[in-house]
C-alpha cells in the first residue's frame, strides 16, 4: 500500500502538472450552479456532461497515470471510474436521463451545501491539516471532491436515477473513511457522509416521483 508521505508528494507533482485545470474545473461546477437555477432544456444533459468529464478526468489522469506509477491497485479503481464516467455520458448526454434542477425542499437545500463543501470547505480543510494546495487533493482534479459534487448535484434530480448509477459513488464514498483515517485527509469524512447521505435522499427521491408517476 501507498504511505501517507508518498500520497501527499504525489499531489505535489500532479497539481502543478495539470495547471490550470483546477481553474477550469471550477469555472465548470461554476456553470452547473448557475445551470440548476436556470430553465433550459439542455440544463441537465450539460450537467450530466460536466460531470462526466469530471470522472474520467479524475480515472484517466489523477489516479491511472499518476498513482497507478505507485501501486496498481490505482490501474482497478481509476478504470471503474472511467466506466462511471462513460455511465454518465450514455444516460445524461446521450439520452436525456437526467433532470436536475434546484428547488426549495430539503433534498436541493442540503444537496447545494454538499456542493458547496467540495468547492470550498474541502480545500479548506486539507488547508488547515497541514496540506494547502498544491499538496493535497482538490475539486476537479482529485476524485474525492468529485464524488461529493456528484451527490450534491444527483440530490437536485427531478427524475427517478436508476440504482446501477450510484452504485459505484456510494461505494468510493464510503472508502473515504478509509483515507480520512489512514491518510490524514480528513475532508474525506464528509465525503462519506455525503455518500450515505445522498444516497438515502435519491431514493427517497425515486420513491416520491415513482408515486406521482403512478398517480399522475
Amino acid at each position: 500500500m501507498i504511505s501517507v508521505t508518498e500520497w501527499f508528494h504525489r499531489w505535489t507533482e500532479y497539481n502543478p502538472a495539470v495547471w490550470p485545470m483546477q481553474i477550469i474545473t471550477y469555472v465548470l461546477a461554476i456553470c452547473v450552479i448557475a445551470l440548476l437555477f436556470v430553465k433550459w432544456k439542455q440544463s441537465s444533459r450539460v450537467i450530466a456532461g460536466v460531470i462526466a468529464f469530471l470522472w474520467l478526468w479524475s480515472g484517466l489522469v489523477a489516479i491511472i497515470l499518476f498513482f497507478g506509477t505507485v501501486s496498481s491497485q490505482y490501474y482497478f479503481w481509476g478504470s471503474l471510474w472511467i466506466i462511471q464516467g462513460v455511465v454518465f455520458i450514455y444516460y445524461g448526454v446521450l439520452n436525456p436521463g437526467f433532470q436536475f434542477r434546484f428547488s426549495k425542499d430539503l433534498s436541493a437545500y442540503l444537496g447545494f451545501l454538499l456542493i458547496l463543501y467540495a468547492l470550498v470547505v474541502y480545500p479548506i480543510i486539507g488547508a488547515l491539516s497541514g496540506h494547502a494546495f498544491p499538496g493535497g487533493p482538490i475539486f476537479g482534479v482529485a476524485p474525492c471532491p468529485v464524488c461529493i459534487f456528484t451527490f450534491g448535484v444527483f440530490m437536485m434530480t427531478r427524475r427517478r436515477i436508476p440504482v446501477y448509477i450510484f452504485v459505484f459513488p456510494l461505494i468510493w464514498s464510503i472508502l473515504g473513511i478509509y483515507a480520512a483515517v489512514k491518510m490524514n485527509v480528513f475532508a474525506d469524512l464528509g465525503m462519506a457522509f455525503a455518500g450515505v447521505m445522498g444516497t438515502a435522499f435519491i431514493v427517497y427521491n425515486n420513491k416520491v416521483l415513482k408515486n406521482r408517476e403512478k398517480s399522475g
